[in-house]
């Protein structure tokens, strides 16, 4: 886990765009080159990779859009999916009109070197759930993600 200082954002017109990463390593530790980011606080972003096995630099990237207040219908919803030896797990949001929403991925961490369980996606499946998929249902994976709606 590492940090990064950035100037002070509202968090609830703020979102982390995850731009991805650069691996320093060239094992096919899979979890070793994947991290996730999260807006911890108005002034920090925090990345955390799942695996550290042979002791190289992952870089993760990303941008961090404001938008002006009243751009958006409600605050930037934001949590972390805990994937336990599942191949699709759910999380609960306030409800949100589809039309006018997205979900944005932040990048995931994970404790397997297993492809299919390293990778997964994001949906909005409905007004008030976010689901993430991945390949194979076992180890842990943790997946933060944000949800915007605009008026």
């Amino acid at each position: 886990t590492n940090t990064a200082t950035i100037s002070a954002v509202v968090l609830a017109n703020s979102i982390l765009i995850y731009d991805g990463a650069i691996y320093s390593g060239n094992t096919v530790n899979t979890a070793d080159g994947y991290g996730q980011l999260v807006l911890t606080n108005t002034t920090t972003i925090t990345g955390t990779r799942g695996l550290n096995a042979d002791g190289l630099v992952l870089t993760l990237y990303f941008t961090i859009i404001e938008f002006n207040a009243g751009v958006l219908n409600s605050a930037v919803q934001r949590g972390v999916i805990t994937m336990t030896n599942s191949a699709s797990t759910t999380a609960t949001i306030s409800s949100v009109v589809i039309a006018k929403s997205l979900v944005f991925f932040s990048g995931f961490s994970s404790d397997s070197n297993t492809i299919g369980r390293a990778e997964c996606g994001l949906t909005l499946t409905n007004a008030t759930t976010v689901t993430c998929t991945n390949g194979i249902a076992s180890g842990n994976l943790l997946v933060p993600y944000q949800v915007v709606e605009w008026k």
